[in-house]
């Protein structure tokens, strides 16, 4: 038994409060305590930790991020710190009271401080290192100790009745919960730029001393479903974060009544909790009490797996990265234990990971709340707004391989999962507020069962249309389920904790928070990655919007009148307004005039809008495409009825329309030229189709994630698959063709930092610029819901990467070789004055040849160095430039190829005599 090894402590600091935090990637193991010392342990060695002095007090408090760590003291400071040089960055608050607790947010942008004085300050972190930067640099007397300047972003929750003992975040970061002495659990929404109440609890958490050891704090679950906390009973309650409610317990009971369980049972605590935290992945929780006990809880269970003995234990922390513990004492000792989930535990699950693991609780109605099972990780649909698993699962619809009841999910290898019924209480835990279809009510599937005549193959004829009320299974059994798509707008997210983007781009995003104001529905912000161009602003909403579409000058928006929005779980509700369909324009400059244009037909709704520098666009359910300019002057309607418009997106005067065919995945794709307004230019008066109904990009078993344009004006594509592709030779009726450009699925894999091989990161789009994929990192939560939380993390860059094999120069020329292309079909268009204002010049064409010419040297060089003199001559007759030639006869004659010399002289003779000037050739 664990517990009866013994645990050797190491004397971190004086006795007192002692205070801990991991680093993310459990590498380091900081402490804090009475001897106002930090101390910074490295994980698994066993040299002298790193000793940090900055207070002047005890040091109650201690958290981590990424790149800082935090403290705070009984001298009425809170300190940051850089995690990697571990030097003091400045004061973060200043309190004429000790303060108690600090937190970072989930992202670590936001630190939440609290303590004896009755008010929590937030302040953001990149925003306070910014201003310490600026302030440091202009400070001939280098003052570190300033606090805080009013330019950091930072804001104050609503003043408590008592001194605050605990503040922690929801994995989203837009939710605080509060612990107050008063005994009132609080929770506050941060999804505007006012904190706002929204929950009080009483008479759950034991009323306390500020220098009890007793534990009030929230803890909160890693996938953010529920939080646990300590009672007054000396019980660990498992509350929802949907309602409040309680749906769960660990204590003694469960232990000792279940009969099914293949291990011991330790029981509950006799004393009051001093700590808890739910393990990494949410498969186990360990909680310290007063009576000198540690116990770890299976979270399938609710039952004590094991439990360790140590006096006056005050506070725990899980590593992050493996099976271990470290707690402290009011001794001011640090105890770690290593293997705390006993081996039959951790052979199945262990307790570290990124896999969040449901827990099954006894009551139906909360089972889709918590987890499925301690051995079951939570499976997560396919949908447009992720880019995680590329293969989507299929029915086994067949009549003679099951009945409906039996219905199971099979995967690509033919394995099977549990039958639906054990998945019923699941049925809304995935909510279908985007539109994105993969979540059909059970009201709809049943209709549709009944309309079809229990349809189970999916081809439109009832089962009872054929003989014997069944088909073949050789052709049923082949047949998959077909993955329809509904509209959805670039970027934009499902909603979360009141709060959801619009529409998100390489420029922004556009962000809407329902309010609690009854003349208003939505508070929106216009947000901008680059505040030089602009500064964000909000406005409130009271017509209805629900769809936005952004560039330099403006955002467009709509009110779309789609069913699936009004019906949208966790938004607003917007039916209220009755209102046709409508659009509205407003620039971001609030000297040039907004403007608004309804839809003539009440019965109309509006399926996909887009807006570029020059016109806006937009689609509706009935097939018209409204064509306006940004000021909103009509140019030209016209009608495309059948196909549905999915999505749509604009570069200067182009427009992509993405449309699906019938009632099948399949998806289209056409790009037109608006008209011309200029009447000395020699363009059409009409629109222009450059590419008519041709097909998408990827296998008709994904789904479309995002479609925008390039800064450089290329049409790209993001599918499930994970597969970036750009449109080449779009400008060319029937040349054009998807060409990959990086593969996010592999690169996930290479980035991941799991030990079973799976994916823990993902990508979410937002654009290209050059040859650089620009896109936000989705990570923890954010990973496992498919899409940002907000507010948005800095976005990041990734450079190209075809995917397929072979050796890095030949592959570095390809690429060259594709955005060469890239660039010759816009100089083209500027040579036939299709795009006048496009800034792709001679010069750009001419370096990008000689960038390409560089990797065909290096290939070359390989080729001579291999011996390989037939390949070799293949390379030179791929080299562009004349210059770059004659380098290639040197690299020949310095590996002693005479022959291959030749060769080359003679392709420059052929090339001479055939041009007079080798850059006449590049045009």
């Amino acid at each position: 038994m664990l517990s009866a090894k013994r645990l050797v402590p190491t004397y971190a600091h004086s006795p007192g409060v002692t205070s801990l935090s991991y680093s993310p990637d459990g590498k380091y193991l900081l402490t804090a305590g009475s001897n106002q010392l930090i101390r910074k342990f490295t994980v698994g060695q066993e040299i002298e930790p790193v000793t940090i002095e900055q207070h002047d007090g005890e040091i109650y408090g201690l958290n981590s991020s990424s790149k800082h760590f935090a403290s705070c003291s009984d001298d009425g400071t809170a300190a940051l710190f850089d995690f990697s040089t571990n030097e003091f960055v400045g004061l973060l608050t200043r309190s004429p009271l000790p303060l108690r607790t600090v937190s970072f947010s989930p992202q670590g942008d936001w630190v939440a401080i609290a303590g004896d004085k009755p008010e929590i300050v937030i302040v953001n972190t990149e925003e306070f290192i910014a201003n310490m930067n600026v302030n440091n640099s202009n400070d001939d007397n280098d003052d570190h100790a300033s606090v805080a300047s009013t330019a950091t972003r930072q804001f104050k929750l609503p003043i408590h009745p008592r001194g605050v003992k605990h503040v922690n975040f929801h994995p989203s970061g837009l939710l605080v919960s509060t612990s107050c002495l008063d005994g009132v659990l609080r929770f506050f929404s941060l999804s505007s730029q006012t904190p706002t109440l929204e929950k009080e609890l009483t008479d759950v958490v034991p009323k306390v001393d500020i220098n009890d050891d007793a534990t009030m704090k929230v803890a909160w679950h890693p996938d953010g479903t529920c939080f646990a906390v300590a009672t007054r009973t000396r019980q660990i309650a498992i509350f929802s974060r949907d309602n409040y409610t309680q749906i769960g317990v660990f204590s003694s009971e469960y232990g000792t009544t279940n009969s099914n369980m293949p291990y011991k049972a330790y029981g509950g605590h006799n004393g009051m909790l001093t700590d808890l935290e739910w393990s990494p992945n949410g498969a186990y929780l360990a909680s310290t009490s007063s009576d000198g006990t540690m116990l770890i809880w299976d979270a399938k269970s609710l039952a004590s797996i094991n439990k360790f003995e140590q006096d006056e234990l005050t506070q725990l922390k899980w590593n992050p990265s493996k099976n271990q513990i470290s707690m402290t004492t009011s001794k001011g000792q640090l105890f770690t234990v290593d293997d705390p989930v006993p081996q039959q535990f951790s052979d199945i699950v262990q307790p570290m990971g990124n896999k969040v693991h449901r827990l099954e609780l006894a009551a139906p109605k909360v089972a889709n709340k918590l987890f499925t099972s301690n051995t079951e990780t939570m499976a997560v649909p396919v949908t447009r707004t992720k880019l995680i698993d590329p293969k989507p699962r299929t029915y086994n619809k067949d009549p003679e391989l099951g009945q409906v009841d039996d219905l199971r999910f099979s995967d690509d290898n033919g394995e099977e999962d549990e039958p639906m019924e054990n998945f019923a209480g699941l049925d809304d835990f995935v909510v279908d507020d985007d539109g994105a279809g993969y979540v059909p009510s059970r009201e709809d599937l049943d209709q549709q069962s009944r309309k079809r005549g229990a349809d189970y193959d999916g081809d439109g004829f009832g089962d009872d249309y054929y003989p014997n009320g069944k088909r073949s299974v050789s052709s049923a059994s082949k047949r998959a389920v077909e993955i329809i798509q509904d509209p959805f707008q670039p970027g934009s997210t499902p909603w979360q904790d009141k709060n959801r983007c619009m529409t998100m781009s390489s420029l922004g995003y556009v962000r809407s928070t329902i309010t609690e104001r009854e003349d208003a529905l939505q508070s929106i912000t216009v947000h901008f990655f680059d505040r030089s161009v602009h500064r964000e602003y909000h406005f409130t909403d009271n017509e209805s919007l629900d769809m936005a579409s952004m560039n330099l000058a403006g955002c467009l928006f709509a009110r779309s009148n789609l069913e699936r929005h009004n019906t949208n779980e966790g938004g607003p509700d917007y039916n209220n307004k009755n209102q046709p369909a409508a659009i509205f324009f407003r620039f971001h400059d609030n000297h040039l005039e907004d403007w608004e244009i309804t839809l003539d037909d009440p019965h109309d709704s509006i399926r996909a809008i887009t807006a570029s520098e020059n016109l806006c666009v937009v689609c509706t359910t009935k097939g018209y495409v409204l064509i306006y300019t940004i000021h909103g002057i009509p140019i030209e309607i016209y009608r495309e009825a059948g196909d549905a418009v999915v999505t749509c997106a604009s570069w200067k005067d182009y427009y992509l329309t993405i449309r699906q065919c019938g009632a099948t995945n399949r998806l289209n794709y056409s790009i037109e030229q608006a008209p011309s307004l200029d009447n000395h230019n020699n363009r059409s008066s009409t629109s222009v189709f450059l590419q008519k109904n041709q097909a998408l990009g990827f296998n008709q078993n994904q789904k479309l994630l995002s479609a925008f344009f390039s800064h450089n004006g290329d049409p790209c594509i993001v599918g499930t698959d994970g597969i970036l592709s750009v449109l080449l030779h779009w400008r060319h009726p029937t040349q054009a063709r998807w060409v990959p450009l990086l593969d996010l699925h592999q690169l996930a894999l290479s980035k991941s930092t799991s030990s079973d091989g799976e994916k823990t990161i993902g990508y979410w789009p937002l654009g290209l610029v050059e040859d650089k994929f620009q896109c936000i990192i989705l990570k923890g939560l954010a990973f496992r819901n498919g899409y940002p939380a907000l507010p948005l993390p800095p976005h990041s860059e990734l450079s190209i990467h075809v995917p397929f094999e072979s050796r890095e120069y030949e592959q570095k020329a390809l690429e060259s070789r594709i955005m060469y292309n890239l660039r010759h079909d816009e100089f083209q268009s500027i040579r036939t004055n299709r795009d006048s204002d496009s800034a792709v010049t001679l010069s750009d064409l001419s370096a990008k040849l000689l960038e390409m010419d560089k990797f065909f040297l290096r290939l070359l060089s390989d080729c001579c160095k291999e011996s390989k003199s037939t390949k070799a001559f293949s390379v030179a007759k791929l080299i562009n430039k004349d210059n770059a030639l004659a380098a290639a006869t040197k690299i020949a004659l310095r590996f002693q190829m005479d022959d291959l010399a030749e060769k080359i002289n003679s392709i420059r003779e052929c090339r001479m005599l055939g041009t007079a000037d080798d850059d006449e050739d590049d045009e």
